[in-house]
């Protein structure tokens, strides 16, 4: 997903039936195309719904 320029873009992660109680999500990169000189992810916002 290397891209020269920064966009913005949805990502739909499906519905996830959950238990009471706390809860992690997390977010990492886990590669990158060798054009990158570099990583850069940004988390911008995070919707949740009942």
């Amino acid at each position: 997903m290397y891209s020269a320029t920064t966009r913005l873009e949805d990502v739909r992660l499906g519905t996830r039936e959950l238990t009471a109680g706390e809860h992690v999500l997390e977010v990492r990169t886990i590669d990158k195309n060798p054009s990158s000189s570099g990583v850069y992810m940004g988390l911008d916002a995070l919707a949740l719904r009942r």
